[in-house]
């Protein structure tokens, strides 16, 4: 449930999103009881999600520059 109300998103829909990533191979799971820990798998993800994300932050920044002067 903490990472739905971080999300604000359903437990359902984190779930969901979960599990898909699990049968991925993309994270790995622990249940203790009736919670389940997830993790990144592979931490050759994360690199590629921080690329992806600089590569995002440069274009907004290089969009926002071109929005300022006009």
């Amino acid at each position: 449930g903490d990472l739905a109300a971080d999300l604000a998103a359903s437990q359902q829909n984190v779930s969901k999103h979960l599990q898909a990533l699990y049968g991925g191979g993309a994270v790995a799971r622990r249940k203790e009881g009736n919670t389940v820990y997830y993790a990144i798998a592979d931490e050759s993800l994360l690199a590629m999600c921080e690329a992806v994300c600089d590569g995002v932050e440069q274009r907004i920044s290089e969009l926002s520059q071109i929005v300022a002067r006009t």
